[in-house]
């Protein structure tokens, strides 16, 4: 199956700000396309992934190396889609048997380093806050601080976060166009990570769009699948109903939200690097 041909040379666009809602559109068309295939590829997914976090830290490890190999596997799915074939479950792994599976296991790697350097600047702010007598009440259930420590170890705390959270913004724009950019248009790790950025930086406003939407639309979706688990569990069983119709929410949300997601990357790609090509 012949997948669309890479642009030559590469180079991003900037969208449309409508662009980010439609992205989620043309996502959840190409889930319910292929419904069957993408939730089996998500519970897959969700399975390895609790299965690594299992093993105490070399998981977590393996988690962040293997990630974008699955999301470079689907993102090949996905292209072949367009010339005709169905999206199989499959797909999750096929990136492992490609060609470039050394450098997508470089970007897990960098994506890993760099999240460890932002969590670094994050501890390293809030130790320029922390004085020795607050050290020492962490390590004594006696330690007692004034309301002036407190305070201190408290705006410390919240700037660390604050630190952490901004690192980790342009970190997420580094790679979330990598592994597509890596799968299907046979660039290095490196290279891949630096056009992702100029891209989402490129089509910020969109994004923005894009992510204030999902945010809004998550918990209302999510609280109307609660509230129809629970009159379904309590058809049932009326004995607790509110565990299993939470249990029953967080199964679905994974088979249906996690796919999306990835599906609307996968659109906000084409719609970035390849104009001419409809994402949907």
């Amino acid at each position: 199956m012949n997948r669309p041909a890479p642009m030559a040379p590469l180079a991003s666009r900037t969208a449309p700000v409508a662009r980010g809602v439609h992205w989620l559109v043309d996502g959840f068309r190409h889930f319910s396309t292929d419904w069957l295939a993408w939730s089996l590829a998500a519970a897959m997914l969700v399975a390895i992934s609790l299965f690594l976090q299992v093993i105490p830290l070399l998981g977590s490890i393996a988690l962040y190396l293997l990630s974008p190999v699955f999301m470079a596997g689907l993102m090949l799915g996905l292209a072949d889609r367009e010339g005709g074939r169905p999206l199989r479950a499959g797909d999750l792994f096929r990136a492992f048997g490609g060609p470039h599976v050394g450098q997508l296991v470089v970007i897990g790697l960098l994506w890993l380093l760099l999240n460890a350097v932002a969590l670094a600047a994050a501890v390293v702010v809030f130790l320029m806050f922390a004085d020795v007598s607050f050290l020492t009440s962490l390590a004594s259930s006696e330690g007692m601080l004034s309301a002036a420590e407190r305070l201190t170890e408290a705006l410390g705390l919240l700037l660390a976060l604050l630190v952490y959270v901004s690192l980790l913004l342009p970190i997420a724009m580094m790679a979330w166009f990598a592994p597509a950019l890596v799968a299907l248009e046979h660039e290095t790790a490196v290279a891949a990570m630096r056009h992702s950025f100029v891209a989402c930086l490129r089509n910020f406003l969109p994004f923005t769009v894009y992510g204030l939407v999902g945010l809004l639309l998550f918990p209302v979706l999510l609280s109307a699948l609660f509230w129809a688990s629970w009159l379904v569990v309590g058809m049932v069983s009326s004995s607790g109903s509110f565990w299993w119709s939470l249990g029953l929410t967080c199964v679905i949300a994974a088979l249906v939200f996690v796919p999306v997601g990835m599906a609307s990357i996968y659109c906000a790609y084409r719609d970035i690097f390849h104009r001419d090509i409809n994402a949907g």
